[in-house]
């Protein structure tokens, strides 16, 4: 029980030469003449028990040499001492930026970072003790592909602001997990975006955004603060709409309040409740207070409910007046219901308007039905309901602003706001409010902007209408035009000397040949991907890791049974982490049935670790693969569950959400009818089904104007 805090003296013995780490620093230690040494530890700050760690083993240990305000070291496995240097340096700057954000000192005596070779989880905030991967914390900065460097520090920065959400200050009851969870998702995304800002953490959140949002308008989806009046399906509640949503919300609350309030109250209420618990009624009292007006009314109905609103918003231009923005609330339904039924939230709504060069801001409170908001000067060419994406809802306009918007005002958008469009056209399409040639014309248009993030989404969105809408007659025809959206982004990455290219050459290039070869069958990419892979496979060395992560699956994707005994035998060489996720990825992505079922047993033989299951069961989610994927499943789910453990149950139950016809649904359905087991995988097996029935659903009504709209525009 989080409540319950007390300071813990902790000792060890253990084996003579061995490592041995705690929460506090080692008091003393006391050999025993028979090879062993007791260590004794100081007494920690009041802790919950799910705070307390300890490890003792054959471990190096890194030490900075900075001027980290703390002790600080990375512990490793022997051998892994060359690659600590880089976690080391980003944590101390990560460190920096969070004590001034919190305006008071690391809380506790000292901070150690624990690499773990396999773990159930990725990290865990363990007062002065933090545990992570060493996928997470080993890696050579120099040389690490962009995307293990933003994710290596977001998780760094994220375990390091739960010294102070969490662990100084500390929930009374997992209803306030988002307190943990949520701040430190948030202030990660800044921190990072603040020390390594070519990575763009902050706009990478904004993204995220649109994901959560997808799953929060599901029926059933959980609200942000769950009762748990018992502990049951606690674990449960670490999922994307704690920590999602939960910092969406927190962002939406910073550009409503403006920086300094939300920090000034945040900082009065750690102040308060140092080392002891504190709720979200707590919060929001010093919220209240350092806003100077009542806003934890407003905040609650976002993290009580669960939904997402729409804000339907109408330019009005009358003769003689002011201009004025009409703001409709509802609900957004994703299933095309009703959206004003059931809106209880009120919403803060910060429009953007433009004339000419000049751009506005303006900021409402909607907290009924409907609302005016009256906008200075002359009527805009244009406004975008939700300015840098800040506010968590939906929103629409009518079609033929919209429609300007995309094609002539886009540029005119900030980077969060572009990037949001991606995701807001295709809610609008899947809640039946846009149609889908006029949806498919966006994203053409949009395929001119050059910014990575961008991009990024939309090759996630032709990734998406790939799946749910093209009819096999019409693949050619969609290759073509993935081919023709995507083919100059390529290009330009590859022939470009801007010298601020590299990060985003690094990051956009492998999605885009994946989405190239995968949505638009491109012959020049697999056969250089199946190269590599033959090159690999010939000599481990001549290939860097990273290009392995794309070749190594599509060479897999055709390979025969000689090339399935080659990656394996890779596998048992002892390769670095990042080739070692490239094979196991390969091994998952087999189309012959025999093969992909001998790569699943793998997860059973001892031969993948169990974290590693996920990458080796995507295979469920690629239709030519996907059925027999499924199959090995049901044979083998008993035997997957005891050798996950419990927590894996709701990972394997997600599997059959790739799923996306009624046949499938029903099949899914009498499957999981008698191996449901607590409450909370009911819940998942629910969101499940309505996940593959949603996607049915959406491929009927979609497939017949997409095959249209695609033998409108000719022969590929």
């Amino acid at each position: 029980q989080p409540e319950f805090k007390t300071p813990f003296e902790v000792s060890i013995t253990a084996p003579q030469g061995h490592v041995v780490v705690a929460n506090a620093p080692r008091a003393t230690s006391e050999p025993d003449g028979q090879g062993r040494v007791k260590h004794r530890f100081k007494a920690t700050r009041p802790l919950p028990t799910y705070l307390v760690g300890f490890a003792v083993g054959p471990f190096d240990v890194v030490a900075s040499d900075g001027e980290a305000e703390v002790p600080l070291r990375i512990i490793t496995a022997k051998g892994r001492r060359p690659l600590a240097a880089y976690a080391l340096e980003r944590s101390e700057e990560l460190l920096g930026w969070m004590t001034d954000w919190f305006g008071r000192p690391y809380p506790f005596q000292k901070l150690d970072l624990l690499a773990i070779p396999d773990a159930s989880v990725g990290a865990v905030e363990n007062a002065g003790l933090i545990t992570a991967r060493e996928t997470l914390l080993l890696l050579d900065g120099a040389t690490a592909d962009p995307q293990a460097r933003l994710w290596a520090q977001l998780v760094l920065a994220h375990e390091l602001a739960h010294a102070w959400m969490g662990n100084l200050v500390t929930p009374g009851w997992w209803n306030d997990l988002w307190l943990n969870e949520a701040f430190a998702t948030w202030l990660a995304a800044k921190a990072v975006d603040a020390v390594d800002s070519e990575l763009e953490a902050d706009l990478e959140a904004v993204g995220r955004i649109h994901w959560v949002m997808a799953i929060d308008s599901r029926e059933g989806a959980p609200p942000v603060r769950r009762p748990l009046p018992d502990g049951t399906g606690v674990e449960r509640a670490f999922d994307r709409i704690t920590y999602s949503k939960g910092a969406a919300v927190l962002r939406m609350a910073e550009a409503w309040l403006g920086e300094e309030a939300l920090q000034k109250g945040v900082q009065a209420w750690l102040e308060r409740f140092a080392y002891g618990n504190a709720n979200t009624a707590d919060l929001f009292a010093a919220l209240d207070a350092a806003a100077e007006r009542p806003v934890g009314s407003t905040l609650q109905a976002f993290l009580d409910q669960p939904g997402v609103p729409l804000v339907r918003a109408e330019l009005k231009c009358p003769a003689g007046q002011a201009p004025f923005v009409h703001l409709e609330r509802g609900r957004y339904q994703a299933t095309g219901g009703d959206e004003n039924d059931d809106a209880p939230w009120s919403v803060p709504v910060c429009l953007r308007a433009g004339r000419g060069k000049a751009t506005e801001r303006t900021c409402a409170l909607l907290d009924g039905p409907s609302r005016d908001v009256t906008l200075a000067g002359a009527c805009p060419d244009w406004i975008h309901p939700n300015a840098d994406q800040a506010g968590y809802y939906r929103w629409t306009l009518p079609q033929p602003a919209l429609v300007e918007l995309v094609r002539d005002h886009r540029k005119r958008l900030t980077p969060a706001e572009r990037i949001g469009l991606v995701g807001q056209l295709e809610a609008q399409l899947e809640a039946g409010l846009l149609p889908v040639d006029v949806y498919v014309t966006a994203l053409t248009a949009i395929a001119s902007d050059e910014h990575r993030i961008v991009v990024e989404h939309l090759v996630a969105a032709l990734a998406r209408l790939a799946r749910v809408a093209v009819d096999p007659p019409q693949a050619p025809a969609y290759a073509a035009l993935v081919r023709r959206l995507l083919t100059p982004h390529l290009t330009r990455l590859t022939e470009t000397d801007d010298p601020d290219a590299p990060v985003d050459a690094t990051l956009l290039r492998p999605r885009l040949e994946d989405a190239l070869i995968w949505l638009g069958d491109d012959e020049g990419l697999t056969a250089r991907a199946e190269a590599l892979a033959d090159r690999f496979l010939a000599d481990p060395e001549a290939v860097e890791p990273e290009e392995l992560v794309r070749a190594l699956p599509v060479a897999a994707r055709t390979g025969d049974v000689a090339r399935w005994e080659a990656l394996v035998g890779a596998l048992g060489k002892e390769p670095d982490p990042v080739t070692r996720a490239a094979l196991v990825t390969a091994l998952g992505a087999f189309e012959d049935p025999v093969l992909l079922g001998r790569s699943l047993g793998l997860i059973l033989d001892g031969t993948l670790m169990p974290d590693e299951y996920r990458a080796v069961t995507r295979a469920i989610a690629k239709p030519a693969a996907r059925a027999a994927a499924w199959r090995w499943l049901e044979l083998h789910y008993a035997a997957l569950e005891e050798r996950l453990g419990a927590n894996a149950t709701a990972s394997l139950v997600t599997l059959a959400a790739g799923f996306c016809d009624q046949a499938r649904k029903d099949e899914v359905a009498r499957f999981f009818a008698d191996r449901q087991g607590a409450p909370s995988v009911a819940r998942d097996v629910d969101l499940v089904l309505q996940s593959v029935d949603r996607c049915a659903r959406l491929s009927a009504a979609l497939r017949p104007p997409l095959s249209a709209w695609l033998t409108a525009q000719g022969a590929p």
